[in-house]
């Protein structure tokens, strides 16, 4: 089993293609798009944190794009996820810690200083990739700049450890 984080997927939500420039000609392109991508990387018995903001969709159309992405998903609500979606989830969360290869996080979808140390979080697009919030790393894991693909904990480990920590968001 493998471990996946993403986050602001956006799916059903035309207008996201515009306001974040995505490369995608539709909100049916971006949607196949996007599930195409996650199912390249994420295998049936791997889990994925999808960090909210996950889609602009009714909860039927919703529950059709789930059933077809792989893996046990746990969502990290954001400010564009309605508590009548959460059923739909192996698990829902506002926020939460865990440890992965040692290490504990802080999964949240707003950035924000946390006493763990690393904090994986979405809600900013594709404004930056790493921040420094009072001393605490951030680090966006959302579609906008992941390349539209759900990020493993060791392609995170390996980014943070070739990156320099410039902005103070």
């Amino acid at each position: 089993m493998k471990i996946w984080f993403t986050s602001d997927t956006h799916f059903g939500h035309k207008n996201v293609i515009h306001y974040c420039n995505r490369p995608f000609s539709s909100v049916d392109s971006m949607t196949e798009g996007m599930i195409s991508r996650w199912n390249e990387k994420v295998k049936e018995e791997d889990l994925v944190y999808h960090l909210g903001d996950f889609a602009f969709l009714s909860k039927s159309k919703l529950a059709e794009i789930v059933n077809r992405l792989n893996g046990k998903i746990i969502l990290i609500q954001g400010n564009h996820d309605s508590n009548n979606i959460r059923s739909l989830f192996w698990e829902s969360h506002k926020s939460l810690e865990v440890n992965v290869n040692g290490k504990t996080i802080h999964l949240s979808h707003y950035p924000k200083s946390h006493e763990c140390g690393l904090v994986l979080c979405g809600h900013v697009h594709g404004k930056w990739k790493v921040a420094d919030y009072s001393g605490i790393t951030n680090v966006n894991v959302g579609v906008d700049v992941w390349d539209y693909y759900p990020v493993s904990f060791e392609e995170i480990a390996l980014f943070l450890e070739n990156s320099k920590v410039v902005s103070n968001a």
